[in-house]
Order: C-alpha cells, then structure tokens, then sequence
C-alpha cells in the first residue's frame, strides 16, 4: 500500500512497517527515528584526481549538505550507512569527513561495509561511529550492502540493501525515454539508490511482482511495469 504524502516523500508498507521514501534518496524509518542511506561514495572525487583526472573536492560537499539536512529535519537519532560510505584510501576528503560528523553528537552512526570502504578500522573509530563487518538484523529488516539471494534471506525478515545503485528507463509517448534513479523492492528485498551524486547507475529488470519508486525532480513517482522498457 503506497500513500502519498508529500513531493519528497512517499509512505509504503513493508514486511510490517512503515517506511518512507525519499526523493533524497534514503529511507526514514519512523518508528525507529532513523534513517538508512546507501552508497555516498565519498572520497571518488579524490581518487579520480590522483589518476590525473580534476574533479573538485566541492562535488562532496552537496551530499554532506544534503545528510545533515535530513538529519535535522527528521531529528536522526540513528543512521545505518549500508556501505560504501568512503570510496577510496586515505586522503583530505576523510579527514573532511571526520570534521564534518562531529557536529552531529546527538546521532549514531553505523557503517555495515562495503566493498569500497577499504580504510581501517582505527579510521572508523576516530570518526566516532561504529562499523560492522557483516549483515546487520534491525526487525524485521535484515540490513547488508550488496542484496542478499532471495532463498538465503531468513524467513520474517526483509533484506534493505545498496550496491547496485539502481535506475529505470521510462520511455515516454514521444518514444523518448529518460534514466531515473530508483528504489526497488521485490518479495523479500529491496535496494537503496545511490545516496551520492557522483555515482553510477544500473538499469534494474522489473518483473511482475516488483515494486518501483523512481526519483526525479524531487518527487518520488510510483512506476507501473508497463511503462518501463529496457534501455
């Protein structure tokens, strides 16, 4: 059952609860006052330009502006990061980074890592937040980075995930189409778009029995099957 509610954000029921999509591309979950984010990739743009490659430091900033908003606004007690927080190895964007969260001492953080997150664990502790090396059960979701086989998903739970950074291709009445960010849900999971603006995206297959909510001019757009077609 979906509702809207506002541009931003669209209420929808999950395994039992009740969550809400953000045109900023989390999750906030009422009941907990939390909020699930996936894939920031902070620190891309250092790694880009130690190949050589003059991509400002600045492209991070609007992400970090755009979490502590949703923090503020909401009133975050607690944020799971579903990994690929930072994407590269040590460099001055961490450390801009670790500046950044310590304005945030009423609110929890916790990393469930991803395969970008490579820096050690002494990092993550300076950064005042905890980390987890495995999946992590918050009822009755089962948190991880990368989406879990559906038959290996313990039964009452509900797999929320990132790493695919997923997308739609509408094709519209003029046969012009566009790639739009989404969240996507099937029986027992469901993936978090990409959290950072510079990230990638993966057309994802919808099937009959999956749910899409695409974002685009932050709104959140509930998508029907018929009007996706693969890009």
């Amino acid at each position: 059952m979906t509702k809207l509610t506002a541009n931003k954000s669209l209420t929808i029921d999950i395994a039992g609860t009740t969550i809400c999509l953000l045109a900023d591309k989390a999750i906030y979950w009422p009941d907990k006052n939390c909020l699930l984010v996936a894939d920031i990739h902070l620190g891309k743009a250092g790694h880009f330009r130690k190949a050589g490659i003059p991509i400002p430091s600045t492209i991070h900033d609007a992400d970090l502006k755009k979490l502590a908003g949703l923090i503020e606004i909401y009133a975050i007690e607690k944020v799971y990061l579903l990994g690929d927080l930072f994407h590269s190895n040590l460099n001055l964007e961490w450390l801009h980074f670790k500046n950044w969260i310590k304005n945030f001492k009423d609110t929890q953080f916790v990393l469930i890592m991803g395969n970008h997150d490579i820096l050690g664990p002494k990092e993550y502790e300076a950064a005042n937040f905890k980390h987890i090396n495995k999946d992590l059960i918050v009822e009755p979701f089962l948190l991880s980075h990368s989406p879990l086989l559906q038959k290996s998903i313990p039964e009452g739970l509900f797999n929320l995930a990132g790493h695919i950074h997923p997308s739609i291709y509408i094709k519209g009445s003029s046969k012009q189409g566009m790639t739009l960010p989404c969240f996507y849900f099937d029986t027992n999971y469901g993936i978090l778009p990409a959290f950072g603006a510079f990230t990638g995206t993966a057309n994802v297959n919808a099937t009959n029995g999956s749910s899409i909510f695409a974002v685009a001019e932050n709104k959140i757009i509930p998508i029907k099957i018929k009007q996706l077609k693969k890009h």
